[in-house]
């Protein structure tokens, strides 16, 4: 993962842009309002003719893709000959759009399990999507999957990253759970762009679905470009983890973007964190309220347990610090990086020695001595970055060491 890669870096947080945005926009209202009441009552209507008409003919694709380009859906495709529906039975995507979905469709009839999409019930029901019994145990839903796929035309699409995306830095880590039912997987990148007059972005931090929706009937049109890959095929041996990672990194790399360890419930409690954005604002000067640290950590037990291990390597610095950066990078390798370069201003804490007894002078002196021993000398960085890592990587765990031999000091 890139060392300046945030979470941040991979979601837009303003739904309206700033600058000289506006006043394009503010023109453009009338006829954004007349598109979302034509689009309403034309576009919708011809979705639900879906219904009538089997799923993967002829007639039902062209209807689907004419609907589409009324409700401003536009696709292009690439690729397409790598698609063998005799052999490839997965479809994994990236996730950058509440109606993906809809788009893959256009091009590629498929199905997703009713649990695994999070449009609403009427839209699955139009593109003929399967509900599988949700009081099951997980091993049986699963093998309910597979019994489907064998006898079906059509492919399973799922989005292993599960949380939307803005699709221009990185890719969010893979969930596994897809990879099982089939040995060979055809990837696909989709982007997505839409007018430059009115730049308004597909999904924001702490968007609905139903927001989403609204602001793509709002806007003339977004633009998918749907990009299929050559096939990748799996070793028998070959553990889903393995193949999800794999097959992420093959569709970042392709595309230009950086495969992260970011995961889903990550961007889940980046949400909370922005839903609430109190439990994260700083006093003047970037010091934080006494008691907003306490009650930042323990509304999260994740990130609690994440400053705790940053603690454990980078003991002089506070927690309200490490918290603060860890809200955004909700990563630990990550925060400890950014603080040994110096990209998080904090004030180090001093350890309370005046209280001890004079008992404890041989425990005190040793805990100096320690100090002394774990000052680590300025690492000048080269410009090499696997360099650069592998002193990163040895000072974190110079630190480490020296963090366990006080700690084991004092315990004497």
């Amino acid at each position: 993962m890139a060392l300046d890669l945030r979470l941040t870096d991979l979601l837009d947080r303003d739904r309206l842009p700033g600058g000289g945005g506006p006043l394009p926009l503010l023109l453009y209202i009338p006829c954004g309002l007349l598109l979302v009441i034509f689009r309403i009552f034309f576009g919708l209507q011809l979705l639900l003719m879906l219904t009538v008409l089997p799923k993967g003919s002829i007639i039902r694709r062209i209807l689907l893709r004419v609907s589409s380009k009324i409700l401003g859906i536009a696709v292009t495709h690439e690729g397409f000959e790598n698609f063998n529906k005799d052999q490839h039975k997965l479809v994994v995507t990236n996730h950058v759009t509440c109606l993906d979905n809809v788009a893959v469709e256009t091009i590629l009839p498929s199905v997703m399990p009713y649990s695994r999409c999070d449009c609403p019930w009427l839209l699955k029901w139009v593109l003929g999507y399967q509900e599988f019994s949700a009081d099951k145990q997980r091993e049986n839903v699963d093998r309910e999957i597979k019994e489907y796929l064998q006898g079906s035309d059509f492919p399973l699409l799922a989005f292993p990253e599960e949380k939307i995306t803005n699709g221009k830095r990185g890719l969010l880590k893979f969930n596994p759970w897809c990879f099982q039912f089939s040995s060979t997987v055809l990837p696909a990148v989709i982007t997505v762009r839409r007018p430059l007059f009115v730049p308004i972005p597909p999904h924001v931090l702490g968007s609905g679905w139903w927001q989403d929706f609204s602001w793509s009937l709002f806007v003339p049109y977004t633009l998918y470009n749907i990009r299929f890959l050559p096939p990748v095929e799996s070793k028998v041996e070959s553990k889903a983890e393995d193949i999800s990672s794999d097959i992420q990194k093959h569709m970042a790399s392709s595309s230009g973007l950086t495969p992260t360890s970011f995961t889903a419930q990550d961007v889940k409690d980046l949400e909370a964190v922005h839903r609430n954005p109190q439990s994260q604002e700083s006093a003047p000067n970037g010091s934080t309220p006494p008691s907003q640290p306490l009650n930042s950590t323990s509304r999260n037990t994740r990130l609690a347990r994440m400053v705790q291990q940053v603690r454990e390597v980078l003991p002089q610095v506070p927690s309200s610090a490490i918290s603060r950066d860890l809200s955004q990078t909700h990563c630990v390798d990550t925060t400890i990086t950014n603080i040994l370069e110096g990209r998080v201003s904090y004030t180090p804490e001093k350890e309370d020695r005046e209280a001890k007894s004079d008992s404890d002078g041989k425990t005190a002196s040793s805990g100096n001595a320690n100090e002394k021993t774990s000052t680590t000398p300025q690492i000048k960085f080269s410009r090499n970055s696997e360099e650069r890592q592998r002193l990163l990587n040895q000072r974190k765990a110079q630190m480490l060491e020296n963090a366990r031999r006080r700690f084991r000091d004092n315990q004497l």
